[in-house]
């Protein structure tokens, strides 16, 4: 079976690696990507040891990265070169700090809306003696059922800001590079 190909510049974040051929040995390769991000050619790079580096994605709320491995290439070319491997990923922290606040906003929200309404209109506190369940029948519905569909346009959002940013990160990566996309 034959190796699907690699996908295009337009898809970075397709679950497929993105590989790119570079005319460079693996310490050149890395050193060139690591001065251009010095010099601000590459935003966020940092070199995490000798063959792997990160990249910011601009996205928002949910941070998205491009995590690179430079190895040697699998055939004995003269002079030999790199094979830069390229995922795209979303950051964790992001997403676990967004669903961490909604569900310690929306449960407190329903005991301060039950105080403020019973405070402020007697005959709802009345209401709600009889009736403790009162407030969360309507307010949990109201506050709750929309997130679902939040935080699907949320992910949909960053993730179209991520492969636009990826998009121009890794032209950056091929123009460091002079490189041309693996076949």
């Amino acid at each position: 079976m034959p190796d699907a190909p690699p996908p295009t510049l337009s898809d970075p974040l397709a679950a497929e690696d993105m590989v790119i051929s570079a005319g460079l040995e693996c310490d050149a390769a890395l050193t060139a990507l690591e001065r251009a991000g010095r010099r601000g050619r590459l935003p966020g790079f940092a070199r995490k040891d000798s063959r792997t580096f990160t990249l910011d994605c601009d996205a928002i709320p949910f941070e998205y990265e491009i995590l690179g491995r430079i190895e040697p290439a699998s055939d004995q070319a003269d002079p030999p070169h790199a094979r830069v491997t390229l995922r795209v990923s979303r950051k964790k922290l992001m997403p676990t700090i967004f669903a961490v606040t909604l569900i310690f906003t929306v449960w407190p929200g329903v005991w301060l809306t039950d105080s403020l309404i019973a405070t402020y209109w007697s005959a709802y506190g009345r209401w709600t003696e009889s009736m403790p369940w009162l407030t969360y029948a309507w307010y949990l519905p109201i506050a709750a059922l929309p997130l679902p569909w939040l935080w699907k346009a949320l992910l949909k959002k960053s993730e179209a800001m991520a492969r636009e940013s990826a998009a121009s990160q890794i032209k950056a990566i091929r123009s460091e590079l002079n490189t041309e996309a693996a076949q």
